[in-house]
């Protein structure tokens, strides 16, 4: 994984490489999903200790609302075509916190 830069909007843009699926970083459950025109689906996971996980410029989702997602589990997929990259969040306790900590890049 390659992250892209870093944004001042909380969170940061990550290069896809050889798939366009999107997996889940932590074990969770889906708490929303959005159809944004700027940012396509935009997917919101909550995770235990006041986590969340939000995904962005998805173009479809495998989950519903309220379905348990495992880590490493597809989300969705973005679609190469429009996007050479997904932008990714973190809150905890309803906060924003720099994703980076918490992802390898390797």
């Amino acid at each position: 994984m390659r992250i892209l830069k870093k944004l001042f909007n909380n969170g940061v843009d990550i290069e896809i490489k050889d798939t366009d699926n999107i997996l889940c970083v932590f074990d969770g459950v889906i708490e929303k999903v959005e159809n944004t025109k700027e940012n396509g689906i935009v997917v919101t996971v909550k995770h235990i200790d006041n986590y969340k996980t939000i995904y962005y410029n998805l173009i479809e989702i495998n989950k519903e609302v309220g379905e348990e997602i495992k880590k490493g589990e597809i989300i969705g997929k973005v679609d190469k075509e429009k996007n050479k990259s997904f932008h990714f969040e973190l809150m905890y306790s309803d906060s924003y916190v720099d994703p980076i900590k918490y992802l390898s890049t390797k």
